[in-house]
């Protein structure tokens, strides 16, 4: 596995050296969902290089490497985000055995 921290804080951009061939982006303060999804690879990503800004802004661009023998280009604004496309639905119970159903909570 490879990791490498992101320009902006609270992010890291991982790919798996085993099976994987999507690089994902994170935010670790919510590790549980990608925040984004960047494919392209036939086989597995083995490296990570962010590209610099000349201005100095944070970067949203990365270069990925592959046993495919490619070398892609990435941007994360055009990357597929997970948490976007999620399905929420929360169900509640009270007490008294009387049950609710809630669709896209939260939106």
């Amino acid at each position: 596995m490879c990791c490498l921290p992101v320009p902006t804080a609270d992010q890291l951009a991982s790919c798996a050296n085993l099976l994987g061939k999507s690089v994902h982006l994170w935010d670790t303060r919510r590790p549980y969902l990608p925040v984004a999804r960047c494919a392209g690879h036939n086989d597995v990503t083995t490296g990570l290089a962010w590209i610099e800004n000349r201005a100095g802004a944070a970067s949203t661009r990365f270069l990925a490497c592959s046993k495919d023998s490619t070398l892609a280009m990435h941007d994360i604004s055009r990357a597929e985000k997970p948490l976007q496309s999620l399905r929420t639905t929360a169900l509640s119970l009270s007490p008294f055995a009387v049950a609710s159903l809630h669709d896209d909570v939260g939106t």
